[in-house]
């Protein structure tokens, strides 16, 4: 008779802020096997994100705004004279004010919930790979 012992032999190794390249070496050879003893497992979105809204060109023109909608219509409309009730200058006023309202709801509904999203917390308590760090943020972002 004769029995087989294995031994497994485990190491354990400290890397004090590793640079990117060396992360990215450590995460590919023990991506099962790589923790980090971090000193904080949460941080902010708004710590490495940085997201600028873009908003449809009506809304992010001057084409809205109270001086010009003002200008257009109040300026405009003579009393002393009839207009035609096809003229725009007679109704159009309140098509452009409504416009101008849905803008600017838009807009703080937009600015609200991209402040309440940078103030939460991204948390892990292992390190993660790029794509799946990549995923988390991109669902984050569309819930």
């Amino acid at each position: 008779r004769f029995y087989t012992l294995l031994i497994e032999n485990i190491q354990q190794n400290t890397i004090v802020q590793p640079s990117e390249f060396q992360y990215n070496q450590l995460q590919q050879m023990y991506s099962s096997n790589l923790y980090c003893s971090c000193s904080s497992i949460s941080m902010n979105y708004s710590t490495f994100i940085t997201i600028q809204p873009s908003f449809h060109q009506v809304c992010s023109s001057g084409i809205v705004s109270d001086q010009l909608i003002n200008y257009n219509f109040d300026n405009a409309f003579n009393p002393s004279i009839i207009y035609n009730i096809n003229d725009y200058r007679f109704s159009g006023k309140y098509p452009f004010e409504l416009l101008s309202i849905f803008c600017e709801q838009a807009q703080h509904t937009v600015n609200i919930s991209l402040e309440t999203f940078l103030q939460a917390q991204f948390a892990s308590s292992q390190v993660i790979s790029p794509d799946f760090f990549e995923f988390k943020i991109h669902s984050s972002i569309r819930n």
